[in-house]
This record gives C-alpha cells, sequence and structure tokens, in this order.
C-alpha cells in the first residue's frame, strides 16, 4: 500500500473539522429554528434600517421587497429542513473523508455526492435568488475542495 501524502491526510484532517463545527452548528439551528428564525429576521431588519436611511425612494422599495423574501424563507421549518440536510452532507463528506485517509476511491465519489447535496438543497429549500446564491456560493467552494482531493485520486485504490 501507498504511503498517504501529508497533504491528503492535512486535508483530510480540515475537512474532519470543519464538517464536525457545521454539524455542531446545524443540531443547534434545528433544535432552536424558531428562536433562530427570530433573531435572523431581527438582525436582517436592523441591517436594513441601516440602507434604509441611505437609500433613495426607489432603493427604499428594493431593499423592502428584499426583506420579506429574506423573512419569507428563513422560516423555522426551512431553518430545520436545511439544518437536517447539512448535516446529512456534512456526514457524508466526512465518511468520505475517512474513506480517502485509507485510500479509497469510493472516500472521493462519497465526498462528491456530500457536496452535490449541500450545493442542491438550498436551491431546493430556501428557492429563488437565495438559495441559487446559497447553492452558487457552495458550489465554488466545493469545487476548490473537489479539485484538491482530486489531485490525489489517482493514488487512491
Amino acid at each position: 500500500m501507498q504511503a498517504r501524502p501529508a497533504f491528503l491526510t492535512t486535508l483530510c484532517f480540515l475537512t474532519f473539522f470543519w464538517n464536525g463545527m457545521k454539524i455542531l452548528n446545524h443540531v443547534s439551528i434545528f433544535q432552536e429554528a424558531e428562536k433562530t428564525a427570530e433573531t435572523m429576521s431581527e438582525s436582517m431588519n436592523q441591517t436594513m434600517e441601516m440602507f434604509l436611511s441611505k437609500a433613495s425612494e426607489k432603493e427604499q422599495e428594493e431593499i423592502q421587497k428584499s426583506l420579506e423574501v429574506m423573512n419569507q424563507s428563513f422560516t423555522p421549518d426551512n431553518l430545520r429542513n436545511a439544518s437536517l440536510v447539512s448535516i446529512f452532507s456534512a456526514g457524508l463528506l466526512i465518511m468520505g473523508a475517512v474513506w480517502m485517509m485509507y485510500l479509497r476511491k469510493r472516500g472521493f465519489y462519497t465526498y462528491l455526492a456530500g457536496n452535490f447535496v449541500g450545493v442542491v438543497a438550498p436551491i431546493t429549500i430556501f428557492g429563488g435568488q437565495l438559495g441559487w446564491g446559497f447553492g452558487i456560493l457552495t458550489l465554488v467552494i466545493s469545487a476548490l475542495f473537489i479539485g484538491i482531493y482530486a489531485i490525489h485520486f489517482k493514488i487512491l485504490s
């Protein structure tokens, strides 16, 4: 069996840490969905008030519409659904990283599946521009890590 490169080991540990923290965060969001939705709404309202004071009348209308869309998107049900899917996605990512630590190709494919779930979930749960924004941001970050893991694909068995 070929030795595991130090960079792959580091990458796997970063994946463990990041996704472990993600799981803890989303378990908390799931348990406190109502409070989280309320806090997010208050925070968005305060931020938008700051923008409203400096905006023209037309911009104020657009800001109000954006605020309404965000408040409709960040409902307790949507937050719970997003948390469950994020926990599942993070679990797949961790499982994939564990297998890649042991130089198994199925780890790379599992990692791909976890990223796919992570990209598609916000689009389907939140929808609209907000969902697509989260999905695209996740896609960019996922593509970077997939590319780095792919460098090591040839040593996986």
